[in-house]
This record gives C-alpha cells, sequence and structure tokens, in this order.
C-alpha cells in the first residue's frame, strides 16, 4: 500500500509506503519527507523606448506583466518626470498568492533625453554675427527646444 499526503501548496509534504507481510516476505512500512518550493514567477518588462525631458512616466514605461494574479510596486512611481540620463525602473511584484509563489524584483532601464538647443529665431540672427541692441531696449528672446518654442523676457 502506497499513501501521500497530497498538498497542493509549497510545503513540506510526506509520502509513505508500507507492505502487511506475506508467507514469502516480512512486513515492512516506510515515510519520507520532501520540500516542495514555491513556484518561479515570471516577470516580462522590456526596456522603454526612451522618452524626452519634461515626459511623465506612464503606463507606456511601467508596464510590467506576470505569469499570476498580483500587483506592482514601481520606483519611480508613474506620472514622475526624471532628470536627463539613463535612468532605472525598478518594480516589485507581489503576487497574490504569496504560499506558492515568492515577490520577484525586476529592472529596466530607460533614457531620458534632454531638451536640443536648436537656437534662436528673429530678432536674434544665429548666423555667426554679433547681435547689437541699444542700451536699455528690451528685446524679445525665442529659442527653440526640440520644437518647443520658449519666449523669454
Amino acid at each position: 500500500m502506497v499513501s501521500y499526503q497530497n498538498n497542493t501548496n509549497a510545503a513540506t509534504a510526506t509520502s509513505s509506503a508500507s507492505h502487511a507481510g506475506s508467507t514469502k516476505y516480512l512486513a515492512s512500512s516506510d515515510q519520507k519527507y520532501f520540500t516542495i518550493d514555491k513556484a518561479t514567477l515570471q516577470i516580462t518588462w522590456s526596456n522603454p523606448q526612451g522618452i524626452d525631458y519634461g515626459t511623465a512616466l506612464s503606463s507606456t514605461q511601467v508596464n510590467a506583466e506576470a505569469n499570476v494574479l498580483g500587483s506592482f510596486a514601481y520606483d519611480p512611481l508613474a506620472g514622475m518626470l526624471l532628470l536627463t540620463c539613463t535612468q532605472t525602473l525598478k518594480a516589485t511584484f507581489t503576487p497574490t498568492d504569496t504560499a506558492n509563489y515568492n515577490c520577484v524584483n525586476a529592472q529596466v532601464t530607460l533614457v531620458v533625453n534632454p531638451y536640443s538647443f536648436t537656437g534662436c529665431v528673429q530678432p536674434i540672427d544665429m548666423g555667426g554675427v554679433f547681435n547689437k541692441v541699444k542700451l536699455g531696449s528690451t528685446v524679445q528672446v525665442k529659442f527653440s527646444l526640440d520644437g518647443y518654442k520658449v519666449l523669454c523676457r
């Protein structure tokens, strides 16, 4: 006779076997313990495309997925504005079924592009000449940052 403890969760399980004996064999039994480990989660999260400085993080960047039910906590959070450079986005996944799955961490790299100064626009001439203005005059300075128009006074 063989029996086992039917355990569907990660834990220590028991398996036992016994033989009542016969005219040819003595009675015998044994019991073994073994461990059923928590399953390994699979997190899918690709490095997102770069964003321009001033663009808030969104679900386009913080969009990791897991193969079981649970929830993600991100660092930095969606809605945050990041400094210009290569940033590391981190995620911690907590499964709903913590009896059978461990929490998992993941990270990706995001490039935050700086504004690209494309030059001043009229009345300032960017043609390599000195611009002259009468002392005490007010001049509107307009310049372009990657398509964004900025007016400074």
